[in-house]
Order: C-alpha cells, then structure tokens, then sequence
C-alpha cells in the first residue's frame, strides 16, 4: 500500500499516508477505496465548485452517502455512480420506502436545478450555493443535510499538490 502511494504522489506520499494510515493488510481495500474516493471524486468535485464560485458562477456540491440495498449486501459502501438510479428514480423492488423518499427528493431537486439554476425547494433542507470560504455541501444520506469541510485536509492538500505540478500558465482558485 506505502509502496503504491508513494509512486502515485510522490513528494506527497507522506501527507497522505498521514491521512489514510493502513494498520495492517486486512485494512488496505478499505483504506485504499477511501483514498480512491476522495482523490478522484471528493477532491476534483470540490476543485470544481471552487473554480465555479471563484468566477461568480454558481455551483452546488453534494455527497451522496446513502448505501443502496445491493451494495449493503456485498458489504460495500455508497459507490460511484450509485445515486444514479435515486436521481431519475430508477429503482427496483428492492429498495425500500426510505430510498423512494430520497430518489424522490433527489430527482425534485435535479429537476429545480435543470429547470431554473437553482436546486432549491420542496420542503428539502437549504442546498447552499458553494463558496470556498463556507466550503458547504448537501449531504444525501440516510437522511438530507448540510455539511461543510469534507475531506478538507486532504483537498487542500491535493490542490496544492496540483498546483505545484501545473504550467504556469494554466490559473487556479
């Protein structure tokens, strides 16, 4: 696991083992899938939502953490690509009343976004635009919420990571 963090981040191995320690060989496929998601998908979403308020657009960021029935049964967590099926409601007979509520909500909120800019409404909790400063996102899980500073430490890192490696030329928030 060291050995492959280190060739992924090279001078930043050490940061981020800090962050993702594995304690034994039992933990790697949980500690590794962990690291996966917040660099390839906590962190650039993030990265994102930041460009976007940084030239005045509006961004939402979420993170879906529900775990659909299927993956609870293999023992897996909220996977990429997951809330697809909450967001266009496209379940299965194995999903339950509460996972019919949050596709239900979701794909409300999908729809507001598509229709008018803004996720807003229908007695949801406030998805709050994304600015870096609040560093807020909408939390659908077990149940709707807000949240702030997710994976923080590790994203700013990561960005700064990024920056480092970048050309000069190309800006960043």
């Amino acid at each position: 696991y060291a050995s492959v963090v280190r060739g992924m981040f090279g001078p930043d191995a050490d940061a981020i083992l800090q962050r993702f320690p594995c304690p034994d060989d039992a933990s790697v496929k949980h500690v590794f899938a962990e690291l996966t998601t917040v660099t390839a998908f906590v962190a650039p979403a993030r990265f994102l939502a930041k460009s976007t308020a940084a030239t005045q657009g509006k961004a939402f960021l979420y993170h879906f953490t529900h775990v659909p029935p299927g993956a609870r049964r293999l023992a897996l967590g909220a996977t990429h690509g997951s809330e697809i099926a909450y967001v266009f409601g496209n379940l299965r007979r194995l999903h339950g009343p509460a996972d019919r509520r949050l596709s239900a909500a979701m794909s409300a909120a999908w729809v507001r976004f598509a229709k008018t800019g803004d996720p807003n409404g229908g007695g949801m909790p406030a998805w709050p635009v994304y600015t870096a400063t609040a560093d807020e996102h909408l939390e659908f899980g077990d149940e709707i919420r807000v949240g702030s500073g997710l994976h923080k430490a590790t994203c700013d890192l990561l960005e700064r990571a990024w920056a480092a490696r970048q050309s000069p030329a190309l800006p960043t928030p």
